[in-house]
């Protein structure tokens, strides 16, 4: 199982993990019924890595109290199952990497989508193609970091899916995005 420390990171990439917890697994059920069985690794949660900020390596997410700027270090810990992605087809250039950085430091601090979340499981159990942005002034962690790639690379991370009908693997398994290899 890898850990965060595991991977050459890159700013700009995308962390996703997984953990034992209630929360987690439940997310993963709801999501695993959109993708093949063989796509279906689990995967509940995702962060924006933003790079080292004054020598600290340091991430955005979306959780449970919101939006959040916080070090990258707490996936490090075998309590998290991780995978790395980068946007296909995307340099990380400096230039991006400062306007997802941006755009993370401006929603810092913004509520957490748990409408979405509901929105998102009943998309998935009903089997709809669509469902409405629930709860349109939060995020949930994965339109937080499809809107950041929207907006600091204009890439959709997506195809055929706004920000808000997707959930963690969708964006992993999208085509939109190259799966990183850990460094072992």
């Amino acid at each position: 199982m890898a850990v965060l420390s595991d991977y050459d990171l890159a700013g700009g990439e995308t962390i996703f993990t997984y953990c034992d917890s209630w929360l987690h697994k439940h997310i993963f059920w709801f999501s695993k019924w959109r993708v093949s069985r063989k796509d279906a690794v689990p995967i509940a949660h995702v962060a924006l890595y933003l790079g080292e900020i004054k020598g600290i390596p340091m991430m955005a997410e979306a959780g449970m109290n919101g939006i959040r700027i916080k070090t990258a270090t707490k996936y490090n810990s075998l309590k998290y199952q991780i995978r790395v992605a980068r946007p296909k087809g995307v340099a990380l250039t400096k230039r991006r990497l400062e306007k997802l950085q941006a755009y993370s430091f401006r929603k810092h601090g913004e509520r957490y989508a748990f409408l979405q979340l509901v929105a998102l499981a009943v998309k998935a159990i009903l089997g709809l193609r669509k469902v409405g942005d629930w709860d349109r002034d939060a995020m949930v962690c994965s339109e937080f970091v499809a809107m950041a790639y929207q907006a600091g690379c204009s890439h959709r991370a997506v195809e055929g899916q706004e920000p808000y009908e997707i959930n963690p693997l969708d964006l992993y398994v999208s085509k939109n995005m190259d799966k990183m290899i850990p460094r072992w």
